[in-house]
């Protein structure tokens, strides 16, 4: 295990790059400076391609063909994109539904107006068909808007990760904002985990180890969308997830500020490899934080100031 304050400076290459409306950072370990420099402009190259093909705001994306699709119409997509939408599908099942990448309209609805109550009618990622010999989506139920945004920047990390693998680099951290972080190899990232609302308190450090954290919250002007009742949840405020892909990172944090209590803890129980820690508003308007599966910080549920 290699913790990041004892690797010499001359060997840990720092690069940064803007996509995705956040700062991505990648930190590699290697002797040659100039070969970890080639090796994340390559990495950042796939990353200005998933962006690409992954966002729904970008006219010519593989997610807007898709959302112009009509009912039984098909697009053939990128690999990259085809790989998304598949896990996107699987966390949809194994979330209980909390997870649902087909609620683009949905978020447009509560962001950009005051609703008495949310869209009856949108579409799921469950309404898509995949047909893995040729990278087809195909529209089966209409009335789709797929936003990936809650698993983008995640996934965007984890295929990152596999070209510098590719590459021989065996060691490193990536990040997209801190908000989706992934630590590979021998090297041991401390994180820490502040007070969604006073950024200055200290609740825990997190020591990232060949896995990957991601981080969702509702502070104010930000929804998150329960899609079993189509409205934003409001009592938990914060939660972060650790995994082992920073995909399905991304993915639990946010399940994690809408699961109730029972689908909290099955999905831990069933899924040891994965943790999380929530900040929960009780009635009193004070603080609690309860953390659960490989969270592995002392206590279960804590009283937090």
């Amino acid at each position: 295990m290699i913790n990041t304050s004892q690797i010499p400076p001359d060997r840990l290459h720092s690069f940064k790059h803007f996509a995705m409306n956040a700062i991505f950072e990648i930190r590699i370990v290697h002797e040659n400076f100039s070969y970890a420099r080639s090796a994340a402009a390559a990495a950042f190259e796939l990353l200005n391609q998933l962006e690409n093909d992954l966002s729904r705001f970008i006219e010519n994306s593989d997610v807007s063909l898709i959302n112009h699709l009509k009912k039984g119409e098909s697009a053939v997509v990128s690999l990259n994109t085809f790989e998304c939408l598949r896990i996107c599908q699987r966390m949809f099942e194994e979330t209980f539904g909390a997870f649902d990448a087909g609620m683009g309209r949905l978020i447009d609805f509560w962001k950009n107006r005051s609703p008495v109550s949310a869209p009856l009618k949108r579409g799921s990622i469950k309404s898509l068909v995949l047909n893995a010999d040729r990278f087809e989506v195909i529209n089966a139920a209409g009335n789709i808007s797929i936003d990936l945004g809650g698993i983008g920047k995640g996934f965007a990390l984890d295929r990152m990760k596999e070209l510098l693998l590719e590459w021989d680099i065996t060691n490193g951290l990536l990040h997209g904002g801190y908000s989706s972080i992934l630590c590979f190899g021998e090297m041991n990232f401390p994180l820490s985990v502040h007070h969604p609302f006073k950024p200055n308190t200290l609740l825990q450090i997190v020591h990232l180890q060949n896995q990957a954290l991601g981080a969702s919250g509702t502070e104010k002007g930000a929804h998150v969308i329960d899609p079993r009742t189509n409205k934003p949840i409001a009592e938990r405020k914060a939660a972060w997830a650790l995994a082992p892909t920073a995909a399905v990172a991304d993915v639990l944090s946010t399940a994690g500020l809408i699961w109730d209590s029972d689908e909290f803890d099955r999905y831990f129980r069933e899924h040891p490899k994965s943790g999380a820690l929530l900040i929960v508003e009780d009635s009193d308007g004070s603080l609690r934080q309860i953390s659960k599966g490989n969270w592995k910080q002392p206590g279960s549920e804590d009283q937090i100031g």
